[in-house]
């Protein structure tokens, strides 16, 4: 991440934990711009949300 202006991630899984892991790399070295996409609950596939049925 050296030397780049913003972070783009496109996540899926685990999202918790990889967005951890990137902020924390992203404050290592000063970072703070971030672009986080992520498709997670399109499917009506997170438990007790019921926002997208």
């Amino acid at each position: 991440m050296r030397w780049q202006d913003v972070v783009y991630a496109n996540l899926a899984g685990p999202l918790a934990q990889q967005a951890r892991n990137i902020v924390q790399a992203m404050q290592t070295i000063g970072l703070k711009r971030l672009i986080l996409v992520s498709s997670m609950g399109i499917y009506g596939e997170v438990p007790g949300d019921t926002r997208c049925r």
